[in-house]
C-alpha cells in the first residue's frame, strides 16, 4: 500500500483529475485508508 501525502499527492491527483467524478473517487479512496487505519489503531 502507498503511503499518500496529504500534502502533495492528492493536490496533484485531484487537479490531474478529468471531472468531478475522478476527483470525488480520490478522495473517498482517501477517506477510506483512513478509516480503515482507524478501525485498526481503536
Amino acid at each position: 500500500m502507498k503511503l499518500l501525502n496529504l500534502k502533495t499527492d492528492l493536490p496533484y491527483l485531484a487537479r490531474k483529475s478529468k471531472d468531478v467524478n475522478e476527483f470525488l473517487e480520490h478522495w473517498n479512496i482517501t477517506r477510506e485508508k483512513l478509516n480503515i487505519l482507524k478501525n485498526n489503531t481503536f
